[in-house]
């Protein structure tokens, strides 16, 4: 027993644990059940305001869920609690101050009640000391009220049983206690004269009796009980009922349970929930039998509105069936606006929701008959909009905009939203028009240009609408770049969606290419110059021109490398980044210290240098040789592998080595910093290139040996890199041909591996 006493408590930890990290995770996430395999809801728009209908309205947990709306008047406890003092401050003509009503019947114990019972028996006997000053206390001892402060010493004494903290607590070994306080409350019911206090009575014996689950002594006490009672109308009434309805439905009367528990939905707002989670109906034909149950239309309208809570109800079907009950019906207006809700999930922006792929595999949405669903809603609001006699006529009119703008049909949304004139300035209807035609205007946009462009950041950054409503920002966004691909703005789009870092990481040709020529424009819109960061377009163009230099420069093509670099501004290319490639060394390093005496370049004037080098090498056959090494020195050390890297690149990670490319670029590795990966100069080949043309020139065997040694580097990379069969054509080279030289002795001290190698 123990150990399920312990399995118990460790599922509702985490269970607690998994509702934590969810709401920390995500403000839109909702957590379907407490289960590891939990998904969050599908990433939708909603401009949709649950304002449009009273909150106090009995379905209005339809839009909001009962966690939002307790934020406005409480939980339901708390809400149980106000009405029930209200109920008792009538009860006493409003003469007691309500506060002090609530102070006794829930925070006295039952020792303060019965020295309040003692001072009504004995006038001269005083109120207990924490009652004194109390209305409620003072009024009952003036009026030599016993029989009220009997029921609540009594109602204090079975609260403990029926409102145990501990959901896994075993009521069972109460159940004595429990079973002597509803022998107690029968005797007390029949000594009451008061058909009130007789009700109250009732309510806790039945309470007991619920919570012992003898259900169907439940059923009997309330059969016995409750002719005997002749009071008026209160709100015990409804509170008996929902324990009448769970005895019910634990006995398997499913079809009573579920119309009991539909009155306590519509009538008792302190019991809403527990009924709200409680019907439910599973059979045509039980859903026939409780439609007969029911006594009058306005019955039947509450049931169809709570067949719509269920997830895949066809709320349209169900709003049919109330207005031709009850065309004036409270539900329609809530239940409009849940359809509205949802056909706006399915519609608004699918075409271009950054997560509409996700939303269709995991959530089904735009699910199955939606298309059909939302045929059908325009059509039937167009009827009631149309037929008139609806006692919210703006808000059925703007449904009827709104669908119509759902279901692209810009110019009818447009003709019923201009209908809605007269409406009063800053009322709800009118935002939530304001912002239905902002949206219109939004969804409208199919080319992009600088008037575009300057009204949308006008919307961003002016208007107040995109403040208050939090998914405006994300509708913007997704839309814009549906507009930048179908408008080939590759540069606009890269800028709209990433920082320029990640281009600097893993740059891009034609982003780069299309951002300079946005850079080139002589008068920059208010939108162009948000997405180039405020910054100069000269400062940018700088920069773009070195990165596409460095790109270049990275894939061996020297030509349009130098073409990019020369266009930098001259007062900036002494800004970028001063190396010096040609530094020899045997092991590899990447942050080691440089000799100071080298000369610094930046990437023009290393270029310069490398063509100086050539033109010597074609003019001096015996300089060829050394000219070809240094240059293929220089490009090695630019590599991913070299001191030098930044040459090539402006971003290195030490783990993208160990990492498989990022789709078909081999040299594009994964980071989780950047969505698009960081591009790594691993390519030797251009290095290698020149070191064996150096050892096809070369007469010198130190030369020929060095340029062996760094080839066997390029060859050592191409694996690591890579990937694929590994071999040794040039270590083998180095071994067996090159042995005798200085270089060789240095290299084999030096290098561990090579030492390894000739060792093996």
């Amino acid at each position: 027993m123990q150990l399920i006493g312990l399995m118990k408590k460790f599922v509702l930890f985490y269970c607690i644990l998994i509702s934590l990290s969810a709401h920390y995770v995500s403000a839109n996430a909702q957590i379907s059940s407490c289960l590891p395999n939990y998904r969050y809801g599908p990433q939708t728009y909603t401009f949709l305001s649950p304002q449009l209908v009273h909150s106090d309205l009995a379905s209005a947990p339809f839009l909001l869920p009962f966690e939002q709306l307790y934020k406005k008047k409480g939980t339901q406890a708390s809400q149980q609690i106000q009405t029930n003092l209200q109920e008792w401050h009538l009860r006493f003509c409003e003469i007691p101050d309500i506060n002090d009503m609530g102070r006794t019947i829930y925070q006295s114990s039952v020792r303060e009640l019965q020295g309040l019972q003692s001072a009504i028996r004995n006038k001269n006997i005083p109120l207990p000391i924490p009652l004194q000053g109390n209305t409620f206390a003072q009024y009952l001892k003036r009026n030599r009220c016993e029989e009220t402060v009997k029921y609540l010493i009594f109602a204090k004494r079975c609260e403990p049983y029926v409102t145990l903290n501990d959901p896994w607590a075993d009521r069972k070994k109460y159940a004595p206690d429990m079973l002597n306080l509803i022998d107690q409350g029968l005797r007390e019911f029949r000594r009451t004269d008061s058909h009130y206090y007789r009700l109250r009575y009732a309510y806790q014996i039945i309470r007991l009796a619920h919570y012992t689950q003898q259900f169907q002594r439940v059923l009997d006490l309330y059969d016995f009980l409750m002719p005997k009672t002749d009071n008026d109308p209160s709100i015990i009434e409804d509170w008996i009922m929902a324990h009448r309805a769970g005895a019910l439905r634990s006995l398997g009367q499913e079809v009573e349970a579920a119309y009991l528990f539909s009155r306590v939905f519509e009538n008792c707002p302190g019991k809403r929930e527990a009924a709200y989670h409680s019907f439910r109906i599973k059979t045509d034909a039980q859903w026939e039998a409780l439609l007969q149950r029911c006594q009058g239309p306005e019955e039947q309208a509450t049931l169809y509105a709570l067949q719509a809570k269920a997830p895949n109800a066809r709320v349209i079907d169900e709003l049919q069936e109330i207005y031709q009950l009850d065309p004036d019906n409270h539900h329609l207006e809530v239940l409009l606006l849940k359809l509205m809700a949802r056909l706006e999930a399915n519609f608004l922006g699918t075409s271009f929701n950054a997560y509409r792929r996700e939303n269709k595999r995991y959530h089904n949405v735009p699910s199955r008959n939606a298309e059909q669903d939302l045929i059908r809603s325009l059509d039937f609001v167009r009827f009631v909009v149309k037929r008139g006699r609806i006692p919210n006529a703006p808000l059925w009119q703007l449904a009827e905009g709104y669908l119509a703008l759902l279901s692209g049909d810009f110019y009818a949304a447009q003709t019923s939203f201009n209908g809605l004139s007269g409406l009063k300035k800053g009322s709800i209807i009118q935002q939530q028009l304001d912002i239905c035609k902002l949206v219109m205007e939004i969804l409208k946009m199919d080319t992009i240009n600088d008037a575009v462009e300057n009204r949308l950041a006008e919307i961003m950054f002016d208007n107040n609408l995109y403040r208050r409503h939090p998914d405006l920002p994300s509708l913007i966004q997704d839309k814009l770049t549906q507009l930048y691909q179908t408008n080939n703005k590759e540069g606009k789009l890269f800028l709209h969606q990433y920082s320029l870092q990640e281009l600097r990481v893993n740059p891009k040709l034609s982003v780069i290419d299309s951002i300079l020529v946005l850079t080139g424009k002589s008068k920059l819109n208010r939108l162009e110059r948000a997405l180039l960061r405020e910054e100069a377009s000269l400062n940018m163009r700088n920069d773009m021109l070195n990165l596409k230099g460095m790109l270049f420069l990275s894939q061996g093509d020297q030509i349009p490398a130098i073409e990019a670099l020369k266009r930098i501004d001259n007062v900036a290319k002494n800004d970028y980044a001063r190396f010096n490639p040609f530094e020899e060394r045997i092991n590899d390093c990447i942050n080691c210290a440089r000799q100071d005496s080298f000369r610094r370049y930046n990437r023009e004037q290393l270029i310069n240098r490398f063509q100086e080098l050539e033109y010597e090498a074609l003019a001096n056959q015996e300089m060829g040789a050394r000219n070809f090494y240094l240059i293929g020195l220089a490009l090695y050390n630019m590599t991913y592998f070299g001191y030098a890297w930044e040459g090539m690149d402006q971003f290195r990670s030490g783990a993208s080595i160990r990492k498989r490319p990022l789709g078909s670029d081999p040299q594009v590795r994964p980071h989780p910093n950047f969505p698009n990966g960081n591009r790594e100069a691993f390519d030797c080949k251009p290095a290698l290139e020149y070191f064996k043309t150096t050892l096809r020139l070369t007469n010198n065997p130190e030369l020929a040996a060095r340029a062996v040694f760094m080839a066997a580097k390029c060859e050592q990379n191409e694996y690591f890199a890579y990937g694929g069969d590994r071999t040794y054509t040039y270590f083998n080279l180095l071994s067996s041909e090159y042995t005798q030289t200085q270089f060789y002795q240095q290299a084999i001290e030096e290098c561990a591996y090579l030492e390894f190698f000739v060792n093996q």
